[in-house]
């Protein structure tokens, strides 16, 4: 309770100042989190933090780079579909092609073994 006092106490020291440090946590595919004063349950792990000159930059590049990544996602989405689409019926293209030189074989054989 004593560290978690004295935390917010600091925290609400750098408020009343006005000492702010925005930025933005990312981790591999994205942005996950900002904030104007500093995260430290992102530390490590995998995550980065870039810092913003003010409070309406940040905002406006974790918003259009959030907005980036579901647009990437959602076309990629889209032309992961029809690229399993068409494989998915290629496959069953060649499954038949499969079927129709199986039976054209035993046809051969069966012509060719009734004219001896």
């Amino acid at each position: 309770m004593t560290h978690l006092y004295h935390t917010f106490a600091r925290m609400m020291e750098d408020v009343s100042r006005g000492c702010f440090a925005p930025g933005i946590i990312y981790d591999s595919e994205g942005p996950v989190e900002y904030a104007s004063l500093p995260l430290t349950c992102y530390e490590g792990g995998g995550f980065y933090t870039e810092s913003q000159p003010s409070i309406s930059a940040l905002l406006e590049q974790y918003y259009s780079m959030r907005d980036r990544v579901t647009r990437i996602r959602q076309k990629s989405s889209d032309l992961r579909r029809i690229v399993q689409t068409a494989l998915d019926r290629n496959y069953k293209k060649y499954d038949l092609q499969q079927k129709q030189l199986k039976d054209t074989e035993k046809r051969e054989n069966t012509a060719y073994t009734e004219s001896f």
